[in-house]
């Protein structure tokens, strides 16, 4: 058999594989873990497991061995995880055609993938009639590892699954009544683990909370390469270009016909356009904050004169993250950062394979330092002091990432992450909240999976009040 198929094969049988799976019971299945580790032992960029994840699976199985069962106690606090862009899996759940994003039987016929378009003038409704699609959850081998250490450390985990087509807004009204609903209730601890887009979504519920309910409700805020100000991956996706798919297509899922308007329907893109043209905290400017400076005509139509554009989106949700605060919480927030040569700028060039005859592509000129996809100086949050640069981790699979993995736990139990600090401007963080333990320099005993399941002692959770 060709290399390439059988490549793409175990591809799909992985993310088949994992559904409706945690990961001890993904590993608990000889055929499935055969397949994970041989995807671990690919060189490619683009494998679904990384050998981190392998690494954590085989490591909890062990653990749950080992250990009494979980249901003997009581949880120590609750963490909510929010997924990244395209990171949730989207159901249409009255069109028939079930589970759309992302499923493998799209590699024979991907036209579902064209029922995920929105209604045009800015109206975040789905456009195909008779179809609601609707989130369904993470997708479970991106997300696999976190939730099974979380969850080992009595830690009670919820995916909070969102519509990443759409505009934040709704998503985050979404998140901030669940959060809200607690205030009555007799309630652990609660914590915000938030990947990527997933980020807009967390701190826009914070700001809808506001100061007074938020400091009451939750005790840390968790950021994994966050699209605080936007990614020129995005840019690339509204022009047309589908490697923004890159989970699909790692699949051999090739994007139908006319799936660039549906792309461009997606309210979620423009408001991941990159919009910061100043440095947060007094740093100096990188190459992507120089691109947005020079290209004022990013945010209007002519720009995107070759590819087409839905101009009511782009004059509407341009820039319309830079208008989240959540500021009250910067104490009690972390980000941690991937560390990967990053697009820091864009440019058009030739390319007659596309409709308008040019490709927006990368500009080599504007590379800066990010996680791959988040330009570093575009992930900064203004005020945040507590930020970890994760070395060699990617973007898409920071949360499935040792390392990160490592940090998250550490920071949700009160222990100084071993991960390197990022230089961060000097701004302090309000009184209001206290701040976490500073990262202590980074440590070269190896990480091993193993240590995230021994024994640790419990630490005073950070006061709510």
């Amino acid at each position: 058999m060709n290399p390439v198929s059988t490549d793409l094969a175990r591809k799909q049988r992985i993310l088949a594989g994992f559904r409706g799976r945690t990961l001890l019971q993904a590993i608990a299945d000889p055929a499935l873990r055969q397949d994970m580790e041989e995807e671990a032992r690919s060189t490619t960029l683009d494998r679904l497991v990384t050998p981190d994840l392998v690494a954590v699976a085989n490591a909890a199985s062990r653990a749950r061995q080992v250990s009494p069962r979980l249901s003997l106690f009581a949880p120590v606090a609750d963490v909510i995880v929010l997924p990244g862009l395209l990171a949730s899996q989207l159901t249409d759940t009255s069109g028939g055609n079930g589970l759309i994003w992302i499923n493998p039987t799209l590699i024979f016929n991907s036209n579902p993938l064209l029922a995920l378009g929105l209604k045009p003038n800015n109206i975040d409704q789905d456009s195909t009639p008779g179809v609601s699609i609707q989130p369904d959850g993470a997708i479970p081998v991106v997300y696999a590892g976190l939730r099974a250490v979380l969850e080992l450390n009595r830690f009670n985990v919820v995916e909070f699954g969102f519509d990443w087509r759409k505009n934040f807004d709704e998503s985050a009204q979404q998140l901030a009544d669940v959060i809200r609903d607690r205030v009555n209730q007799p309630s652990r601890p609660l914590h915000l683990v938030a990947h990527s887009q997933g980020s807009l979504v967390a701190r826009a519920a914070l700001q809808l909370l506001g100061q007074n309910l938020g400091l009451q409700l939750v005790n840390s805020l968790i950021l994994l390469g966050p699209a605080t100000a936007g990614s020129f991956s995005a840019a690339t996706g509204i022009a047309g270009d589908n490697q923004l798919l890159n989970t699909a297509q790692e699949v051999g899922i090739t994007p139908p016909p006319g799936f660039t308007q549906v792309l461009q329907s997606m309210s979620g893109l423009y408001q991941l356009l990159p919009w910061r043209t100043n440095p947060v905290d007094g740093a100096s400017p990188d190459p992507a904050i120089q691109w947005v400076q020079e290209h004022p005509e990013f945010h209007t139509p002519a720009f995107w004169a070759a590819s087409g554009v839905d101009a009511d989106r782009l004059n509407v949700l341009f820039g319309s993250a830079a208008g989240i605060d959540s500021s009250y919480l910067n104490g009690r927030t972390s980000i941690i950062l991937g560390d990967q040569p990053t697009a820091g700028g864009v440019k058009w060039v030739p390319d007659a394979t596309m409709p308008g005859g040019m490709r927006l592509d990368n500009d080599d000129a504007f590379a800066t330092t990010g996680d791959g996809t988040v330009p570093d100086s575009m992930a900064l949050v203004a005020g945040v002091t507590q930020v970890f640069k994760a070395p060699g981790a990617e973007h898409a699979m920071l949360p499935a990432t040792l390392s990160v993995i490592t940090a998250v736990l550490d920071i949700l139990q009160g222990i100084p992450p071993t991960l390197p600090s990022f230089p961060v401007g000097s701004a302090a963080a309000p009184a209001a909240a206290p701040v976490l333990p500073a990262a202590l320099p980074h440590l070269s005993k190896p990480l091993s999976a193993d240590d995230l399941f021994r024994f640790r002692p419990v630490v005073a959770p950070i006061p709510a009040g």
